[in-house]
């Protein structure tokens, strides 16, 4: 990566331009079961367990919020690239809505990720960063997450809620700055199935392979001579109703279960599901991830011992949030679920853990250790949000 870095004078008028910016923005329903071919049950004892509970995966906390964020910055100078022309694509068409229960296993070393209504497949070994956007030449001022490339290929943090800044990066992002990804947005009519080259030496350099599956336009950008895997990822997508982990394509409307989640005195499985919702309809599915065990029934006890909320009277239990949500969906012994919501972004719901029933007062262990891998954010606008759910410090 260049030396060069932006002037201070040049830095602070961008800072202060953030600065301005973010003053300025200062009933029942029957949710899919969990798929048992996809988690691995174990007993768990009785009584809830005081330990971390985090899923073994490395993650960088990122910021999501559901406004729109300007800042007007200075460029770091950059060479001009040429952009290769698309290339048509003999890749197989995404298999589409798969019958209920048929999502296969993925193959032998790779994964399922979930995004709007698709499920693409990677290798095992990806982990999860942040891709760069078009304000890939900011450093540090104004966004609180780096886009320094992972040293391993990986799936992009949530890129439909994630913040970039609006302003000039003068010419092609350096090759410095690329790494084998995954990254994925709402697709829009104008989109199309090709290939193009990118990078600082197009005529050697990286590939960047796209493909319209559902509602989402893919991408996995690698180098030239990787284009065969970005191929062979994309042509694993498939339009679903439910991923593989048991949460629905679209966060469902009115309360989230019948019963309360004191029903549960032990969770042998547990699912959380995130959601960027605009608007109506959907699909708004932006990850999931599954927990076994004692990390499930520790989730369940940080739920059950988050304090119970009396002075929300009134409060509309089947409200419609919008922006970030998150659901916990929390499975028994016996296969009961219960289901927890988290609106912390817009709309008419209060920020609290809803179990359909009663509300409780959000923690960090019921919402920052709960944004990690695919769910990773980081951090949101609000003080009483960003108390329970930014990132905690490294």
């Amino acid at each position: 990566m260049s030396d060069e870095r932006i002037p201070d004078q040049a830095r602070d008028r961008a800072e202060d331009a953030l600065a301005r910016a973010l003053n300025d923005h200062a009933d029942d329903h029957d949710f899919a079961p969990l798929d048992p071919a996809a988690l691995t049950t174990r007993t768990t004892e009785a009584g809830r367990r005081r330990r971390p509970w985090l899923v073994a995966v490395a993650a960088v906390l990122a910021v999501a919020v559901g406004i729109p964020l300007v800042g007007v910055l200075i460029p770091r100078a950059g060479q001009p690239g040429v952009i290769g022309t698309p290339a048509p694509s003999s890749t197989p068409e995404p298999s589409e809505n798969p019958p209920s229960g048929a999502i296969p296993a993925p193959r032998a070393g790779w994964r399922w990720e979930s995004m709007l209504n698709v499920i693409v497949q990677v290798p095992e070994s990806w982990g999860y960063g942040f891709a760069p956007g078009k304000d890939w030449c900011v450093e540090g001022a104004g966004r609180p997450y780096s886009y320094l490339p992972p040293s391993t290929p990986f799936v992009d943090h949530g890129p439909a809620s994630r913040v970039v800044l609006t302003l000039l990066c003068l010419g092609e992002m350096p090759d410095s700055l690329r790494q084998t990804h995954l990254s994925w947005r709402r697709a829009t009519p104008e989109d199309a199935d090709g290939e193009e080259r990118v990078g600082a030496e197009p005529a050697q350099g990286w590939i960047r392979v796209n493909r319209v599956a559902g509602a989402a336009f893919l991408t996995v950008e690698a180098p030239a001579d990787q284009a065969d895997l970005a191929r062979e990822i994309l042509a694993t997508a498939r339009v679903v109703d439910v991923d593989p982990r048991g949460c629905p394509v679209r966060l469902p409307e009115g309360r989230p279960t019948q019963g309360s989640i004191t029903d549960f005195s032990a969770a042998s499985a547990a699912t959380v599901c995130g959601y960027y919702v605009l608007g109506q309809g959907g699909p708004d599915l932006t990850g999931s991830y599954s927990l076994v065990g004692e990390e499930a029934d520790a989730l369940l006890g940080a739920v059950l011992d988050a304090q119970i909320w009396t002075d929300v009277v009134g409060e509309n239990l089947d409200c419609r949030p919008e922006g970030d949500v998150f659901m916990m969906r929390f499975t028994d012994a016996a296969g009961a679920v219960r289901v927890v919501l988290l609106p912390t972004g817009l709309g008419d719901c209060r920020f609290a853990l809803n179990d359909g029933v009663g509300f409780r007062a959000p923690t960090r262990a019921t919402c920052a250790d709960l944004l990690v891998g695919p769910l990773t954010q980081a951090g949101f606008l609000g003080e009483e949000i960003s108390n329970a759910c930014a990132p905690r410090p490294s």
